[in-house]
């Protein structure tokens, strides 16, 4: 596949990694293109058929870099509308948001992008069961908190 087909068919799933995971548009911006970058320099090494999925591990891995680097400075909440999301959508972000890291990337695997708990605990570099784990406590946090908005 071409690397343009590539980068039209993956792109929103890698900044909507990246958004969950540094709650910033501007630094997501920065993570996908790091992550195309990164695709063009490995292209030939790729398996066909699992693009996306070394895609999604290598924004997860960048992501990670970043959330280290900033640990010093305080964090800036998403403020800014996201493409896409209606207002009734966008308390469940917020609430999807709030959740712990791991919680968050999990349900936003499993949900948003349609992977198994499997493929996650692979994207992710943990077992299936933690995966399940994670999920299973942000079930619970966000039944919660949704129910708190009525």
């Amino acid at each position: 596949m071409e690397l343009t087909e590539l980068y039209q068919q993956h792109k929103q799933s890698v900044y909507r990694l990246a958004v969950t995971w540094l709650r910033s548009a501007c630094e997501a911006e920065d993570v996908t293109q790091e992550t195309f970058l990164r695709l063009i320099e490995w292209k030939g090494k790729l398996q066909p058929g699992r693009e996306r999925s070394w895609l999604l591990t290598v924004a997860a891995n960048l992501c990670r870099d970043r959330l280290r680097l900033r640990k010093r400075h305080p964090e800036e909440p998403l403020s800014e509308q996201l493409p896409g999301i209606g207002p009734k959508d966008y308390e469940v972000l917020e609430a999807v948001l709030e959740l712990p890291l791991k919680e968050r990337s999990a349900v936003h695997l499993y949900y948003f992008e349609g992977y198994s708990t499997v493929e996650i605990a692979a994207i992710m570099g943990c077992s299936r069961s933690a995966v399940s784990k994670w999920l299973g406590m942000a079930r619970k946090r966000l039944k919660h908190r949704l129910e708190a908005f009525g």
